[in-house]
């Protein structure tokens, strides 16, 4: 009986401690001053550029890698040294289903592929990953807020 139990103790230690491994750290603050964080929408091309701009010229010793926003995830470019975009492309790909009374004719219809983002956010959050000094580190942004183009 004493056995049983410290296997099953081990076996609950060793998954606890598996999921505190795979959770990210979001940091509280950005080592600097973000002036504004947008995205516009391009229906006619079905893309989200998400736009983030510094108050002075991001440091040398920061590297912006990705953004996290609505469960996708983009690379982000430098415009200017404190201006940056990501685009985010909507899949348009169009398949074709086979719809039929009888079942058996639906066997070649693909089950819809459905990605977890690696993030629980609202529809006006992201997460920003970025590197300093080759550590990785993510932040998380609230209240972005989208830009009509006129």
């Amino acid at each position: 009986m004493k056995k049983i139990l410290t296997i099953i103790s081990l076996f609950i230690l060793c998954f606890v401690l598996t999921f505190c491994a795979i959770k990210q750290e979001l940091q509280m603050e950005f080592p600097q001053e973000i002036q504004s964080v947008f995205y516009q929408k391009n229906i006619e091309k079905s893309t989200i550029q998400f736009y983030i701009e510094f108050q002075i010229p991001l440091a040398k010793t920061i590297h912006l890698k990705k953004v996290y926003f609505h469960n996708q995830q983009a690379v982000i470019e430098a415009i200017t040294t404190n201006k940056f975009v990501a685009h985010f492309t909507a899949n348009s790909k169009k398949v074709d289903l086979i719809l039929d009374s009888d079942s058996t004719k639906e066997y070649a219809n693909k089950p819809p592929v459905i990605t977890k983002s690696k993030f629980e956010l609202k529809s006006n959050e992201a997460v920003l990953e970025y590197q300093i000094n080759k550590k990785t580190n993510y932040f998380k942004i609230t209240n972005v807020i989208e830009r009509v183009v006129r």
